[in-house]
């Protein structure tokens, strides 16, 4: 996982005002315990034909792929340490997901960490689209990931 395979991401904080604290369990690690606010992904995609079915819908691989690698940008923001996906659980939809998800439009989705115990971290991905011509913003699904932070060389 990287930056350099986000292609157009754009990382910040969303807005919200959410001051819960996500608290490193394990607290001789040293790790200072950071706002879940701090740890915000947001990474915007187009939706073209490169990442289209013959549907000139959006393709599910790229879609898992890019909540993949916006949870573990979200991961690592949190921790200031690399991270490896364990596991993606609790996907969940939208019934109208798949006509929401057309070629011309933009796939937004949000990462933010939920919790965290010692070294590993829960984090939960938000995907929405924006209708480039209307600009309505329409809810698509959500999912979480569990990660492991990796051991530094001094570790």
């Amino acid at each position: 996982h990287g930056a350099s395979t986000m292609g157009n991401a754009a990382t910040g904080n969303s807005g919200n005002s959410e001051k819960r604290r996500c608290v490193d369990v394990n607290e001789s690690t040293g790790v200072k315990s950071r706002s879940a606010a701090a740890s915000v992904i947001a990474v915007l995609k187009d939706i073209d034909a490169a990442v289209c079915d013959s549907r000139e819908t959006l393709n599910m691989s790229y879609l898992l792929e890019w909540m993949d690698a916006t949870s573990c940008l979200a991961a690592e923001r949190h921790c200031g340490r690399s991270a490896v996906t364990l596991v993606m659980d609790d996907l969940d939809f939208t019934e109208n997901y798949c006509a929401l998800l057309k070629r011309g439009e933009r796939c937004i989705l949000e990462g933010k960490v939920t919790r965290a115990f010692g070294s590993s971290l829960e984090v939960v991905v938000r995907i929405s689209v924006a209708e480039v011509h209307s600009g309505t913003l329409r809810m698509v699904g959500n999912a979480y990931f569990m990660y492991v932070v990796l051991k530094t060389e001094a570790e």
